[in-house]
Parts: C-alpha cells; structure tokens; sequence
C-alpha cells in the first residue's frame, strides 16, 4: 500500500493531471497541497536546505517584481509558474523524506525505477489511446485536456498527438519525459545492474521511446540518444554477450511488429517525428519544420535597456513574442535576469562535482540549454521535476543524509 501511494504521489508530481468531476475541473496541485498539511513543519524549522530554499524564493520574487515595477508590467503566468516551482520542490522534498524512510535500503535506485515506471504508465496510456482510439472518449470523460491538446486528439486531419493524463502534450510533455528519463538513465549507467534490472530498463526504455513519437520528437531526440549511450557504455563496450544478445532480439521483435504494422497514425506520426534523419538520409540536409519555424521567430529586444533588463513582457499573456526559449528570457528580464535565473543551475552543477552525478546534472544542464531555443523549459513544468529531484538529492548528499 505504501509503495502505490507513493507512486501516486510521484504520478501527481510528474504529470499534474486534472480531473473533471461532475463538471468541475480540479487541478492536482491543490491535491499535492494534502501531503503538506499531514506534515509537522516544527521538525523542519531549523533544516538548513529549506531554509536556503526560501532564501531563494525571496531572492527570485523580489527581481521579478522589481523588473516588473520597472517596466510597469507585471506577467501573472511566469509569477505562477515560479511560486509553483518552489510549491514543486516542497513537495519533492517531503516525498522524498517519506520515500527514504519507507525505502532506507537501495534508496535511489528504487526512486529511479520508480521514476521510470511513472513514465511509462503514462506511456502505455499513450498508446493504448493511439491503438484503440475510443479509450481516448473514455478516458478524456474524467481527464481534463487543453482545447488545442483536444483538437490534436480528435480534429486534425495532420498529425495526431497525445497526452496521456497529462494536460497537454507537444513540446511540454515531450521535454518532461526527456528531462526524467535523462537524470534516471544517467543513474543507471554507472549502477552495476542485475540481468533483469538491464532486461526492465530496456523493455521500459522502449515504450517510453514509441509514445514520445506520439507525443513531440523533440525529446524522442535525446530519450532515444541517452538510450543507446545506455546500451554502448554498460553492454557493448564491456561486451556483456547475454544484454547484447537480449537487445538484439528485442530489436528484432520490435522491428517485426512495426513492419507489420499498417496503421496510418503510426507511419505518420514516425515520419513527421524522424523527418531530421529522412531528410539527411535522402538530401544530406539537416532541418525539418522546427527549425524552419523557429527560424522565423528571431525577435530580439529592441533598445540597450530591453537588453539589459528586458521589458517584462515574457510573451505568455499578452501578445506572442516567440516560441525560442532565451529569447523569451531576454524580451522578458534581459541578460541580467537571464543570469539571475540561471544561478541555479551553476549552483546545482558546483554541489554535483565531489559526488557521483556530475554526468547526471552536466547532461541534465546541457539538455536544457539546447531545449531553451525551443521553448522557455526552465519556469515550465517540463523542466521543474528533474531539477527538483536533483537538487534534493545533491543537498542530501551534501548533508551527509543520504549514503
């Protein structure tokens, strides 16, 4: 019972889903506030790691209002989504106090797998919608969806994507799952994994991959590079005969059943999403419709001081400015609330260097700032629960309470 309440309680942080009960729709973060009012703060007062939490809080509200009062604007959606941010990693916190007495033993393992299994209930969820199409009527009767994630589902004559129990899909959900499976395999990698561990990782590895093609390709990209890093740096390099010889029967499998595959939605949906390596493979050029479009959104801020401190204008409730992440970050606060907002990620990569995950947080940092020139990941929810897990876990370490 324990460990499915916490899986619960990971599903809800991960995903955030709403439901809609009896018309109303109820966001699950109300419902993470539950957990918060079961705990006694009291024993925390003098905890050192929320005591800099906060301290960090105060420090990004206060420049965000003052960029605010300096332009006269002041954007709700990114307040929002910086208060749910540090809301994320209270909660983060609190599960993983709760995960670590629960789980004393082989901690961070098993909140990896569990990680991973989270991922792909929701992946599975995924395809069943795509293979069986009145699942998604069904589901969907209690899941509250986005208007445009709903009109991907079941308007578009184009292509189809998917969500699961998340409240959208695209660009979104696809860096969230790139983001989790990224920070969960590079635990992996360096973990001495039982055959069936290797076996599960693998099998895992795979739906997740096939659902993100469902979903945006965007993270299917780097799920699917960090996948085979995966396989060459544990099995082939130390040329593992028995993982090699399971991963070339699955791709054989696998291989059988996509070419006996004839549904539309699927040959679609793959090739909208390798439309990168088609188009290397059959012009030796490498774009595809991302690129072409974003190429169009090249809107840079137009004064010294725009520059500077930007004009408070993220893009996120007035008019659109671009879907490219730093230039999101540089119209909105300028080079020096790009600085001040990016601190954590220097300061997540300092704790990271006397500790086994500096390739969990250096792949996790890079990630990030490749993915920005898609969209604005940082304050999105898409990038929150990796950075939260992360943290958390470093501090721990730091703290000497995580062995």
């Amino acid at each position: 019972m324990k460990s499915f309440l916490l899986f619960i309680w990971l599903f809800f942080l991960v995903f955030t889903p709403q439901f809609l009960i009896f018309g109303i729709v109820f966001n699950s973060l109300y419902f993470l506030l539950i957990p918060l009012f079961l705990i006694d703060f009291k024993k925390f007062k003098n905890d050192l790691l929320l005591n800099r939490f906060f301290l960090v809080l105060l420090i990004v509200l206060i420049f965000h209002f003052c960029i605010a009062i300096y332009n006269g604007y002041l954007e709700i959606s990114i307040l929002k989504q910086i208060i749910i941010f540090f809301f994320m990693f209270l909660n983060f916190y609190f599960f993983f106090v709760k995960f670590s007495l629960f789980f004393p033993e082989k901690t961070l393992y098993k909140l990896f797998m569990l990680v991973l299994i989270v991922l792909v209930v929701n992946s599975l969820t995924i395809l069943i919608s795509v293979i069986y199409p009145p699942f998604s009527n069904f589901l969907y009767d209690f899941v509250f969806i986005t208007e445009k994630q709903a009109g991907a589902i079941y308007e578009t004559n184009l292509l189809k994507r998917f969500s699961g129990f998340s409240v959208s899909g695209f660009s979104y959900l696809s860096f969230k799952y790139m983001f989790l499976y990224i920070i969960a395999i590079s635990y992996f990698i360096r973990e001495n994994l039982k055959f069936k561990d290797s076996l599960l990782i693998i099998f895992f590895s795979f739906i997740i991959i096939f659902s993100l093609v469902f979903v945006a390709r965007t993270g299917l990209f780097f799920v699917f590079i960090f996948f085979m890093f995966f396989l060459i740096k544990k099995y082939f390099l130390n040329f593992k005969l028995k993982e090699i010889f399971l991963f070339a029967l699955l791709i054989f499998l696998v291989y059988n059943l996509i070419e006996s595959n004839d549904s539309e939605v699927f040959w679609f949906a793959a090739d909208r999403s390798l439309d990168l390596f088609f188009n290397y493979f059959n012009n030796s050029e490498l774009e595809n419709g991302t690129i072409n479009d974003l190429s169009q959104e090249l809107i840079f801020p137009k004064s010294l001081c725009h520059w500077i401190l930007g004009n408070g204008d993220f893009g996120r409730d007035r008019l659109f400015v671009t879907d490219i992440g730093w230039l999101s970050f540089i119209n909105g606060s300028g080079l020096v609330g790009v600085f001040i907002y990016f601190i954590p990620y220097f300061y997540l990569f300092f704790i990271s260097l006397n500790t086994g995950f500096r390739f969990s947080v250096v792949s996790l940092v890079l990630s990030s700032f490749v993915v920005n020139s898609k969209d604005l990941v940082f304050l999105e929810h898409s990038y929150i629960q990796a950075f939260c897990i992360m943290l958390i876990i470093l501090l721990w370490k730091k703290s000497n309470l995580l062995a």
